[in-house]
């Protein structure tokens, strides 16, 4: 068996297009792709708010980071 045509996941003679159809309605399905939407731009903008900060910050000091690890007396 092989998918066919533009719904690979409705397999050719075993389902019908009609079959394969969710039972979300419209409204219900806008919402979900409107609040996945919302919370990926809302994850963006918020590492893009937070390394923009740490570009700022380390741009103002004009000291490079240096870490001293502490030796064992």
């Amino acid at each position: 068996m092989t998918e066919a045509g533009r719904q690979p996941w409705t397999v050719y003679g075993m389902v019908r297009t009609a079959q394969s159809v969710s039972p979300l309605a419209l409204s219900t399905t806008l919402g979900i792709f409107l609040a996945v939407l919302l919370i990926y731009g809302l994850v963006f903008a918020l590492g893009l708010h937070y390394l923009l900060r740490r570009i700022k910050g380390e741009l103002q000091s004009g000291e490079p980071v240096v870490i001293q690890l502490k030796t064992p007396n």
